[in-house]
């Protein structure tokens, strides 16, 4: 089954697009492409990021006595 696909139109400062535009070419990949995978790896972050600040949490919580992060990471996908 074909992925749904949406356009969605973004500013970028023009230094940015040309550097942008330097790693397309460096790298043989389109814009479409790169922007993709940096929105990609910044939401990945964005998820690794909140991991730890739950585990965080529940480890104070737990008197820091260790964490089940397997655990932590089935509760934040509910």
């Amino acid at each position: 089954m074909p992925q749904e696909i949406k356009i969605v139109s973004v500013s970028i400062p023009a230094g940015l697009v040309r550097e942008l535009d330097r790693v397309c070419d460096l790298e043989h990949r389109n814009r479409s492409e790169l922007y993709r995978e940096a929105l990609r790896q910044y939401l990945k972050l964005r998820r690794w990021q909140a991991l730890r600040e739950y585990s965080s949490a529940k480890a104070a919580a737990a008197g820091g006595n260790g964490v089940d992060i397997e655990k932590l990471i089935e509760e934040l996908s509910l």
